[in-house]
């Protein structure tokens, strides 16, 4: 790997993504490029926020595109003949 872009890539992240704690890089399945930020190591446990959801809806995409699990089909009950309730009840 390019020591100058890394340098780089490492000064970008400093001071323009401060919420980053770390970058992993992988390429044909073998780790290349590993690097922490703000005391952080790969042990350290940090809060991902809304990063999960994203992940897991990726996943899902890819699992329903290979044919790993079925589109989800509309709802068999009929919603027009379900009672109306009214979200205020006073």
């Amino acid at each position: 790997m390019d020591q100058k872009r890394i340098r780089e890539l490492e000064q970008k992240i400093s001071t323009d993504y401060g919420n980053t704690t770390g970058v992993a890089v992988l390429k044909e399945g073998k780790l290349v490029y590993e690097k922490y930020f703000k005391g952080c190591t790969r042990e350290s446990q940090v809060h991902v926020y809304s990063v999960t959801k994203s992940i897991i809806s990726i996943l899902i995409g890819i699992a329903v595109d290979r044919g790993y699990i079925g589109m989800f089909r509309s709802s068999p009950v009929p919603l027009a003949g379900l009672k109306k309730i009214s979200p205020n009840p006073h």
